[in-house]
């Protein structure tokens, strides 16, 4: 689920020139898009976490990966509702 939350996050990000625009397009929180960066890249096992930092490599818990979950689901439906760049509609 991280690798996935993090690519629809990217894809969200340069889809609107940066995470700034991107929560104001997809109207969502910014700190709902600064939360998906956090938990899909920075925890996470050696195989699961996008960047192996010190001290940032515990597991997600449960509830976590459930909001993890249902946040990237957010961003999808966002988007397809949104419909602003059909560039990236191929």
């Amino acid at each position: 689920m991280q690798s996935i939350a993090y690519y629809i996050l990217t894809f969200a990000e340069r889809g609107f020139s940066g995470r700034g625009d991107a929560a104001k397009g997809l109207r969502v929180p910014f700190e709902v898009l600064k939360k998906i960066g956090e938990l899909s890249s920075t925890r996470g096992s050696a195989s699961t976490a996008r960047m192996a930092l010190p001290g940032r490599s515990a597991e997600l818990s449960r509830s976590e990966k459930r909001w993890l979950g249902r946040a990237a689901r957010l961003l999808l439906l966002q988007w397809r509702q949104r419909s602003v760049h059909p560039k990236y509609l191929h």
